[in-house]
């Protein structure tokens, strides 16, 4: 059984990576949807979501 602290992370973590897939689908269409670098978008997007350097705007 969880514990209102797992549960409290749980959905914050869930969170987290709805941020980072919408920024990442987000540098996936900036980029003219080419495949093949999703890992790179899903990283560079883990980094602005963090509050880091982002992608400079077209």
């Amino acid at each position: 059984m969880a514990n209102a602290t797992t549960d409290s992370r749980s959905e914050s973590n869930n969170g987290f990576h709805h941020r980072v897939a919408l920024v990442a689908y987000e540098l996936y269409e900036r980029r003219g949807r080419i495949d093949g670098r999703d890992l790179e978008d899903w990283f560079k997007a883990e980094t602005i979501v963090n509050g880091g350097p982002s992608e400079p705007s077209v």
